[in-house]
């Protein structure tokens, strides 16, 4: 099994931004290039066909929501290059108005070499990434204007 596992801090407040990535069903209001999200169910067990602008659909479900510790793993169900792949998201306050993500992908490679499978996850969780980045930047501007 290999691993991804890449950290975000923004400057915003944890809770907001585990209300973001907990919303199993709003995937499409942040991540790029995502154009719609059909969630199936609620709560753990929750399935969610994830559409790209591309037209590729992702299948994944909630495995586990742990609304405490803020944290929440969701499993990869469409068949890929990576196999048993098994994200997790965890938010926590890091004071002074900062949180961190730590965003974790753990899979098997199959039909392409480890690494390159790495650098793929690698760039998904960093565009993801990103994204929040700049959607807490724009809220934190609004706020201040």
């Amino acid at each position: 099994m290999a691993f991804v596992v890449d950290h975000f801090i923004f400057r915003a407040p944890a809770a907001r931004v585990w209300q973001t990535v907990s919303d199993f069903g709003n995937v499409d209001i942040w991540f790029p290039n995502v154009v719609d999200c059909k969630v199936k169910g609620s709560g753990v067990g929750a399935e969610r066909t994830v559409t790209f602008a591309d037209g590729f659909q992702s299948r994944e479900q909630l495995l586990s929501l742990d609304v405490q510790g803020c944290s929440l793993s969701y499993l990869l169900l469409t068949d890929t290059a990576l196999q048993k792949c098994l994200y997790t998201m965890s938010v926590r306050d890091i004071g002074e108005g900062y949180c961190e993500l730590v965003w974790t992908c753990g899979f098997v490679a199959a039909g392409i070499p480890t690494i390159e499978a790495k650098g793929i996850v690698a760039g998904a969780l960093a565009i993801g990434g990103a994204a929040l980045q700049q959607l807490y930047e724009r809220q934190l501007n609004e706020a201040l204007y």
